[in-house]
């Protein structure tokens, strides 16, 4: 398993069901997401679909046996899951608080280029930062389905802040805006491809953020910036997730070319006491 910079302090997290290898994934601390209050782990583990009971059991065993001895602790776990596993993950104790859809793009279906935001909306491209942009990127990350049941919502802030301070400063993102008379009204935001590309070797973007202002939705601005994204870029595979009850975001893209891949869900868990380690 490849771990950046941030992992390198991770612990490997297996379990097994009946001898077969059922979940693989890890578990460090969130080094950019710091309370005062608790420390704060970040697992991702990767679930099989045979995956049963016992190694749902089996799994979070595990993460509660790296995190024995610790007190006060945050846990955030992203898991896919069946509709069972899930069941089975919330029995042992995870609340899930958001669901996520991956979505890819890989160039088999063509933007609509006709789309367009209207004809006294622009959109313009850049990779410059500004209190617009951020102010925007953190109003909409910070909504209430963003929120860890256990975090505070000042602590989500700072993070988002950070990360995408960072992103953004380093040249890693480009950010397609849709302007009224000076005013930001939409953004989407793609990021730049590093060492990753795909089986025919494409460059993987990835469009981590879209957004259009209450006011400004229904009139086909979202869709636009997405074929605009695509119409510069769709020679790239992109990927993208949004929440799985955004049936508005899902519709438009797969009708633009984009294809479900998989659905991923976030749990939180609050140890409030020294946990025993189990065998």
């Amino acid at each position: 398993m490849l771990l950046n910079k941030q992992q390198i302090d991770a612990h490997c997290i297996v379990a097994c069901s009946s001898d077969n290898l059922s979940a693989v994934g890890y578990l460090h601390q969130d080094r950019m997401l710091f309370s005062r209050e608790h420390p704060i782990y970040y697992s991702h583990c990767f679930l099989v679909p045979e995956a049963d009971e016992m190694a749902i059991k089996d799994l979070v065993c595990t993460i509660d046996g790296v995190l024995s001895g610790e007190q006060n602790v945050v846990l955030r776990l992203k898991c896919n899951s069946t509709a069972d596993q899930h069941k089975q993950l919330e029995y042992q104790g995870l609340q899930c608080y958001y669901t996520s859809i991956k979505l890819v793009y890989n160039g088999n279906v063509s933007a609509s280029a006709h789309c367009e935001p209207g004809e006294d909306l622009v959109i313009n491209k850049s990779g410059e930062i500004d209190s617009d942009l951020l102010d925007m990127l953190l109003m909409h990350q910070s909504s209430e389905r963003y929120m860890h049941p256990f975090l505070q919502r000042e602590i989500l802030n700072q993070y988002y802040n950070c990360w995408w301070l960072q992103r953004l400063q380093t040249n890693e993102c480009i950010s397609f805006r849709v302007e009224s008379q000076n005013r930001l009204v939409a953004l989407a935001v793609l990021s730049k491809p590093r060492q990753f590309v795909d089986l025919t070797q494409r460059p993987i973007y990835t469009l981590d953020f879209l957004y259009v202002l209450p006011e400004f939705r229904r009139q086909g601005i979202g869709e636009a910036l997405i074929c605009r994204i695509l119409n510069d870029y769709g020679t790239a595979t992109i990927e993208t997730c949004c929440s799985k009850d955004n049936s508005v975001i899902v519709d438009i893209l797969m009708r633009n070319g984009f294809s479900q891949i998989e659905l991923n869900s976030f749990y939180a868990k609050h140890y409030n006491s020294p946990i025993a380690a189990r065998p």
